[in-house]
């Protein structure tokens, strides 16, 4: 599962290298990376299931519960680095629109001045 994080990362920066833009770039990546790590807890819990039904020595819970641990703490940091970028991009966004309404707002101050000299 190691692989498929580093899959993941590799994919987002390879994504930013494409897009060229930043916040779609924060967008399609903090999708792709939460929902793969969704898929990566779901997929630790179909394996240990497969793994207890195939297999039936006593020993075998400790193995099945590290690698559980392990997908869900893959899991659960990819879904942090989608949260993180997901909250970058509502901040971008938030940051665009106040500098859009300063714009604004001094484009009209500016024709109201104008307009009465």
């Amino acid at each position: 599962m190691i692989y498929f994080v580093l899959g993941i990362i590799l994919l987002n920066i390879l994504l930013f290298y494409f897009l060229k833009d930043i916040k779609r770039y924060f967008l399609i990546g903090s999708i792709i990376t939460i929902i793969s790590g969704y898929l990566i807890i779901i997929l630790g819990y179909i394996f240990r299931l497969y793994l207890r039904k195939k297999i039936n020595y006593m020993n075998i819970s400790t193995l099945i519960n590290f690698l559980l641990i392990r997908n869900n703490n893959n899991g659960l940091i990819l879904i942090f680095i989608g949260s993180l970028e997901l909250i970058i991009y509502v901040l971008l966004i938030i940051i665009n629109k106040k500098e859009e309404l300063i714009n604004n707002s001094s484009i009209s101050t500016r024709t109201t001045i104008h307009r009465g000299i």
